[in-house]
């Protein structure tokens, strides 16, 4: 029996897992999406997840969703969730300008207002969580 090289690389274009030219299987690798890309809480808590313990993406993305809780009000360590009840952990939240800890900001968002975040996603202790969050923007439930 002898071993034959194949001609042609293997692809993937249309990322199937099946190769465009001899049809075999193709290992597709997993990429996180482009920094600074707008993710819904179901891909970020997945992408948060899919790092190994206490490992972090290098982009930051922007996450939106409403606060279900404040469970520490000095670091502004927060759940959000979205009209699905999809979850996600913010850990760490500061001013738009980075420079106020959430214990130091002068308005802050509480339960029920619906916030925008940007930072880093990953996982601790099996909490998917978006990290260092910097608070671009922030609605009151009242004024919703």
């Amino acid at each position: 029996s002898e071993t034959v090289t194949p001609t042609v690389e293997c692809t993937d274009a249309d990322v199937n897992g099946k190769c465009d030219v001899c049809e075999g299987n193709v290992a597709i690798p997993v990429q996180d999406p482009a920094a600074d890309s707008e993710l819904s809480i179901v891909d970020a808590a997945a992408l948060a997840a899919s790092k190994e313990h206490n490992t972090y993406t290098a982009g930051k993305y922007y996450v939106t969703g409403v606060i279900k809780n404040v469970y520490n009000t000095q670091y502004g360590n927060m759940y959000i969730q979205d009209t699905e009840g999809n979850e996600l952990c913010i850990y760490g939240t500061y001013s738009a300008d980075g420079a106020d800890r959430y214990d130091a900001m002068e308005t802050k968002p509480v339960a029920g207002d619906t916030v925008k975040v940007y930072g880093i996603l990953g996982q601790y202790n099996g909490t998917a969580q978006l990290k260092n969050a910097t608070l671009i923007a922030f609605t009151a439930a009242a004024a919703q």
